[in-house]
């Protein structure tokens, strides 16, 4: 007998218990668990997707980051440790990716959301955990 913790719920609320042969198992559990996996990264996209955000003023960045909130979000940086640092003490935020030209938003020159400086790109920001 398989038991699925995420599967839709039986009447009485309870994951969904689904009975296999002997027969066949290995490629049956294989089965599952290919769709199990694919669920999982299914939400996991969706998720990130749903959190991701571009900004482009200091305002609406630390907004974003108020009261523990967390966010992905795409903003220009002017490309030096102090500017760096200085965001991070302020929002307790992060670099994540300083992404290639094919990754990420198209890299077009902007400003820095910190100090106004010119930027090449944005880079994706996100607090640390």
């Amino acid at each position: 007998m398989a038991k699925m913790r995420i599967s839709e719920p039986d009447e009485r609320g309870r994951p969904k218990k689904e009975s296999l042969p002997w027969e066949g198992l290995g490629i049956a559990v294989g089965e599952r668990l290919d769709a199990f996996q694919t669920l999982l990264y299914d939400r996991a996209l969706a998720r990130r997707e749903a959190k991701t955000v571009s900004v482009d003023s200091w305002d609406d960045f630390t907004e974003l980051f108020k009261d523990g909130e967390s966010s992905f979000v795409w903003a220009h940086w002017d490309g030096t440790s102090e500017t760096e640092l200085a965001i991070k003490d302020a929002t307790k935020t992060t670099i994540r990716c300083i992404p290639y030209e094919e990754d990420g938003p198209t890299a077009e020159p902007g400003v820095c959301i910190k100090t106004g400086n010119p930027s090449a790109q944005r880079v994706l920001f996100s607090k640390n955990y």
